[in-house]
């Protein structure tokens, strides 16, 4: 027992250093040598730390005992899932171990179960896109769908929806691969393609237990796509996700899995698209020394002229004990909004559909990702290196 000391010790003060800098993934890396650690803080990838050589072997075991792995399998990847109290908070995390040359690779994704606040301002929308969200959560029936890919913020994005939602009496069951956080007085459903409950077979089951709301995690899928269009034309309010590049798109992908363009322009409300920019931090944010030529040389102004915002100045990261040297400290949505009216369901779905509709949704006061993020940078939220990373 002594000797497993140093490994529990050296363990336990990763987690915690991880939580406390706000890290949703923990990396251990071998190298042939001393392993390198590394935190996943706001979306980015930052080297915190090594492991002594002798120490790597012991650590990778404890987190397979933890995550109930087999401790003897070295050449195959394996998955667990660990359940912790790390500095008085109960956290869940889910392992993954991959057998690399070198060794064994381990990541650690962090779901808190403390401290979860779904708000609507703290999604950071825009302004109008918000009014816009708030119009479509009033609605009893259709399909808004959020579209953007892995690690854009769509399942928070979601959840904050469905809290906003969430009453004594609305029912709303979920459908996800895996349930990421537990919402109280919300049912959720968790997959299990391997005995062949999918999302298809899932929804068709939720349909059957008399819901308001309905949560489909992705539509990956002509039959999920058809049964989410079917429930909303049969009363219900459907969320789901859809991995394209901007909202348009999405109208095609759909169609390009087989759903009907009659159900679709029935039972389609809107899309959002999103993507997550690392906010900067409030104690050392200093306005950008290149502001005046990045304005022209990106064209912003006009952009700052129909947004009303009369005084445009862009900021750089600086860094500072706050922010752990980063420049920045939380996140902020990056969001694009399609509103599927009568003029983009009448529009032709052939090769002209996303050009035609990308113009009209122009004419409505619509935004490209890139927009929206610079529009962000504009008021000194985030930079404008961050809004190119994210949404270029």
């Amino acid at each position: 027992l002594a000797s497993e000391a140093p490994t529990v010790n050296l363990l336990n003060s990763l987690l915690a250093r991880a939580l406390r800098m706000g890290a949703s993934d923990l990396h251990l890396e071998p190298q042939g040598g001393p392993a390198r650690v590394r935190f996943r803080i706001d979306g980015v990838l930052h080297e915190v730390d090594t492991i002594p050589a002798a120490m790597v072997l012991p650590v990778v075991t404890r987190l397979k005992i933890l995550a109930a792995m087999d401790i003897g399998e070295r050449r195959r990847p394996q998955d667990g899932k660990i359940e912790l109290r790390v500095a008085g908070e109960d956290i869940d995390i889910r392992a993954s171990v991959l057998p690399l040359a070198e060794g064994e690779s381990a990541v650690l994704r962090f779901l808190r179960k403390t401290a979860l606040v779904y708000d609507m301002k703290e999604l950071g929308l825009s302004e109008d896109i918000e009014r816009w969200v708030l119009e479509d959560l009033a609605v009893t029936s259709g399909v808004v769908l959020l579209t953007g890919p892995t690690g854009s913020g769509k399942t928070t994005t979601l959840y904050t929806f469905l809290s906003r939602l969430n009453k004594p009496q609305v029912k709303i069951i979920t459908l996800e691969d895996p349930v990421e956080y537990q919402l109280s007085g919300i049912n959720q459903v968790q997959v299990q393609p391997a005995i062949g409950f999918d999302f298809a077979h899932g929804l068709r089951s939720i349909v059957r237990q008399d819901p308001d709301i309905i949560m489909v995690g992705e539509i990956r899928d002509k039959e999920t796509a058809g049964v989410a269009m079917q429930s909303a034309l049969t009363g219900h309010l459907v969320f789901s996700t859809v991995h394209t590049n901007d909202t348009p798109s999405a109208y095609t992908r759909l169609l390009d899995l087989g759903v009907e363009e009659f159900l679709l322009n029935a039972a389609l409300r809107s899309i959002i698209g999103q993507r997550l920019a690392r906010r900067l931090c409030a104690s050392c944010a200093a306005p950008h020394p290149d502001s005046e030529r990045l304005l022209e040389s990106l064209e912003l102004r006009p952009l700052a002229t129909r947004l009303g915002i009369q005084h445009p100045g862009l900021k750089i990261a600086k860094g500072c004990d706050a922010c752990g040297g980063t420049g920045y400290k939380g996140r902020v949505a990056v969001a694009e909004y399609l509103r599927c009216d009568a003029v983009i369901r009448a529009l032709p779905k052939g090769p002209e559909f996303l050009a035609r509709a990308r113009q009209y949704a122009r004419s409505q006061g619509w935004r490209t990702l890139l927009e929206d993020g610079f529009a962000k940078a504009l008021r000194g939220v985030t930079t404008v290196d961050e809004v190119l990373r994210v949404a270029g």
